[in-house]
């Protein structure tokens, strides 16, 4: 008795100690806010991998800016009389064209109220520069160097790698320009391939030089022609008319004021939306799968789940606050259930209330699928979106197995029960049964996107066949409504509901972010693989199993240096 007594009371203190702990980091954090300067000019820095939204609290460590903090702080900024213009420090990011151009509208709609944008880095890559090139000034470290020398995407094939280990890729695929397979069973481009691939980067390339070419007034014709002599050190940047003056961050912060600069953590905190009626900013991050949303526990990144999704949409829907809801999609899709069963959760909003989908960097395959039952659909130019295809299939693992002297015996019940075994290869019969899965749900989709879109049979089945097609190429096809970002999105949301344009709302965001103590459950071991080879990797772990699954997926590495 006493032994369980005292074991209680070693509990008791060591939840009050972890509770107090906490209470002690939020009271800190209280006490210490900084004290905002009457007047100045606000101070953010842009580095590393942007998210859209992060899910979950970051615990004892510092996260980079996501695009939703930086959206707030401009948006409320924009008319804020307290906030003369902008200090930005540019890092190297992890972003896509998509993201940088939302990030450039935004400084050109605060640069529209006659605040000026101030831009510092100390070296800069080509995505960065397309962001600077959008400030009032542009100041490059003496020592620093401009990267601008074009854009390339570098594809991985993987055949070889799996030839050597023993591993052969069974996967089917609907139809010619439906690559995410090809990463596994292709040594290099097939023609359909390469032919999507030169689309692509000409007008992602177009849409990059166009942006710089009005923000530094120059015609596209010199654009490209530095852009061949590249890159460039400081002293040839500011020759060339790149950059603005060469200085030092010290010297920058003189002519910004430093001590009236305004940090953005503090900033954001002090204010909220206000307004008596609500507009829902709904998230569908991350690779689609079935059950809950969360973060992939083997190799971090996040997944969009189906229940979770429809849990969350079921809640939107309900709320007679809520008049309208922007989903604001950055994913390039996954299993073909689970997106639909977003769609369907979708559908249900729209027939209550306003829908406007905003497509971030990717929005393809399952990304697009859960797009299509909307009222409107928004894309940046260079958003990498559409991808009307399915894949399908498993990996044989049997060589593999060999090399490392494993074995293994089979007892079934059931002709095809050991079907998707990975000691086994396909039969050609079990193969045609997964021709003809695959081509049901490529016939579904279609329908969707004819039902949906109002686009004729014989159109889709042109611009489908899995082929990836950019926001600005989507909007000439009927793919997508309108080329902008979550400013547009969210002005077409209160059209559609009849609020006028200059009415305030209150936007709330969905889902809600996780708590440290639901972070403290996760896994993040992983978080520093690329994204890319995240996904290689959790495609490969989720297909080796004996119930694998449709896919609706974008090509893996669409990665633009």
């Amino acid at each position: 008795m006493k032994r369980n007594t005292a074991i209680l009371i070693v509990i008791l203190i060591f939840a009050f100690l972890i509770v107090a702990f906490f209470l002690s980091l939020f009271l800190i954090s209280y006490y210490l806010e900084e004290k905002l300067p009457e007047k100045g000019m606000l101070a953010i820095t842009l580095s590393g991998v942007m998210e859209e939204e992060r899910l979950e609290i970051p615990f004892l460590r510092r996260a980079p800016l996501t695009m939703k903090e930086f959206w707030l702080a401009l948006e409320k900024a924009v008319n804020d009389r307290r906030i003369e213009g902008l200090y930005l420090k540019l890092s190297f990011l992890g972003i896509g064209p998509a993201k940088a151009q939302e990030i450039v509208d935004n400084l050109k709609r605060f640069r529209s109220k006659g605040k000026r944008v101030i831009i510092y880095s100390e070296t800069m890559g080509n995505i960065e520069y397309m962001i600077a090139s959008a400030g009032d000034r542009i100041y490059l470290n003496p020592s620093g160097v401009l990267f601008l020398n074009g854009l390339a995407s570098q594809t991985v094939f993987l055949k070889k790698t799996l030839d050597k280990l023993g591993i052969k890729a069974e996967l089917e695929h609907i139809a010619e320009y439906k690559t995410a397979s090809n990463t596994f069973t292709e040594e290099k481009f097939t023609p359909a391939h390469q032919e999507m691939m030169n689309s692509l980067m000409d007008s992602i390339f177009d849409n990059f030089v166009h942006t710089i070419s009005e923000g530094r007034k120059k015609k596209p014709e010199e654009v490209k022609a530095l852009i061949d002599r590249g890159p460039f050190t400081a002293p040839d940047a500011l020759k060339e008319g790149l950059v603005d003056n060469l200085l030092y961050e010290d010297e920058v912060l003189k002519e910004v004021k430093e001590k009236n600069l305004i940090k953005i953590k503090p900033y954001l905190k002090s204010w909220q939306f206000t307004g008596g009626k609500k507009i829902a900013v709904l998230y569908a991050l991350g690779s689609i799968n079935l059950g809950e949303s969360g973060i992939d526990p083997i190799f971090g990144g996040y997944v969009m789940g189906s229940e979770s999704m429809r849990r969350i949409m079921k809640e939107i829907a309900e709320d007679n606050f809520i008049k309208g809801v922007v989903m604001r999609i950055d994913s390039p899709g996954g299993s073909a259930t689970a997106s639909d069963i977003i769609l369907r959760s979708a559908k249900n909003i729209k027939s209550k209330k306003p829908l406007v989908v905003s497509m971030s960097d990717v929005a393809g395959s399952g990304g697009y699928w859960i797009a299509t039952e909307s009222d409107w659909i928004i894309a940046q130019p260079s958003t990498l979106t559409a991808s009307i295809g399915v894949i399908g299939g498993k990996f044989c693992l049997k060589g593999f197995y060999d090399k490392l002297g494993i074995t293994m015996e089979v007892v079934k019940r059931g002709r095809f029960s050991d079907m998707f075994s990975d000691y086994r290869e396909l039969t050609e019969e079990e193969k045609e049964k997964i021709r003809k899965e695959i081509a049901w749900i490529y016939e579904e989709f279609k329908k969707r996107v004819i039902n949906c879109r109002k686009i004729k049979l014989e159109e889709v089945e042109r611009i489908g066949k899995g082929r990836v097609w950019t926001g600005e190429q989507a909007k000439n096809l009927k793919l997508v409504d309108q080329l902008g970002g979550l400013n547009e999105a969210i002005k077409k949301v209160k059209e559609l509901a009849k609020i006028p344009e200059k009415e305030e709302v209150e936007i709330v965001f969905y889902p809600k972010r996780k708590t440290i103590y639901e972070k403290l459950l996760s896994m993040e071991a992983f978080n520093d693989i690329p994204a890319e080879w995240k996904n290689i990797l959790s495609f490969i772990v989720s297909s080796s199993n004996y119930k694998p699954q449709p896919y609706l997926l974008m090509p893996f590495i669409i990665k633009i240096n």
